[in-house]
């Protein structure tokens, strides 16, 4: 194994000892787990910067740092519009649904979103609990499986181990800290990730700008592969532009129905906090 391989694989043990130590944290720290609530909302005690930074964390996922990635490699600037419109999730559910699903939720002792919804609407039957929950299993194993395969290909792409295993190994790594600790172990590991997510970014732009010599440059150097990708409407113009935008509109309203989301303003400690977790 070479040298720079080597220090590949130091880089993903050293993260999954990270992530299975602040699970281990989680669940034997100070805050041990001693009831539902604990478990499913750790006890309501998260602050503002875990609350907004662990959301934004599980509302990119694989889907922007793999999938919309290629996109933008292959798209251009066109997909700027993606981060400015389909980051409205983020207003609505801390804006303006936040405060009140922590008010309701407190009041009612919901620790998850089928909870409050049974309890919002007064579902004495079951009926709409049942409704509920089968929605959330039968979208969120596709949900999590594409994630699972997201990781998987992550490692061979880093790594270039073989993709099953890879698949497996990220599986039960993720398995272990979010049984071992539940939620509060998952908001800590999202803002540990969020931050990854930052920095490897902005760390990312300020290499290629300069490699480039400029970001003018950089521009100069991508115009010249394809006018297209420049071009903030991407070709596209009239309707087609106007679906395109209306399109990741409609991915950013798609994102107050993740229960995984929606479930953060819930746990957080004070509803004051809010507005800082959203901006």
């Amino acid at each position: 194994m070479d040298t720079n391989m080597t220090l590949r694989v130091a880089i993903i043990i050293a993260f999954f000892v990270l992530t299975l130590g602040i699970g281990f944290y989680a669940q034997f720290g100070k805050n041990k787990i001693q009831n539902e609530e604990d478990m499913n909302l750790g006890g309501r005690k998260l602050g503002w910067f875990t609350t907004g930074a662990s959301a934004a964390a599980s509302g990119c996922s694989a889907f922007a740092f793999i999938g919309m990635a290629g996109l933008a490699y292959k798209a251009g600037i066109s997909m700027l519009w993606y981060s400015m419109l389909a980051t409205s999730w983020s207003w609505l559910i801390f804006f303006v649904l936040g405060k009140r699903l922590r008010n309701f939720s407190v009041k009612t002792k919901s620790v998850t979103v089928i909870d409050y919804i049974s309890e919002r609407f007064e579902d004495k039957s079951g009926v709409l609990r049942t409704i509920s929950a089968l929605i959330v299993v039968i979208f969120m194993v596709g949900y999590i499986a594409s994630n699972y395969s997201a990781m998987g290909k992550t490692f061979v792409g880093f790594l270039k181990w073989d993709l099953k295993w890879s698949i497996i190994i990220g599986a039960v790594i993720v398995t272990i800290y979010t049984c071992m600790a539940g939620f509060r172990a998952l908001v800590w590991i999202d803002t540990l990730l969020a931050m990854v997510m930052l920095l490897g970014s902005g760390g990312f732009l300020y290499f290629i700008v300069q490699k480039s010599g400029s970001f003018s440059n950089l521009m100069e150097q991508v115009a010249a592969i394809d006018p297209v990708m420049v071009d903030i409407t991407g070709g596209r113009t009239g309707l087609v532009f106007a679906t395109f935008l209306i399109g990741w509109i409609g991915s950013g309203l798609m994102g107050v129905g993740n229960p995984h989301i929606v479930v953060r303003p819930m746990g957080i400690s004070d509803t004051s906090k809010l507005k800082a977790a959203g901006i």
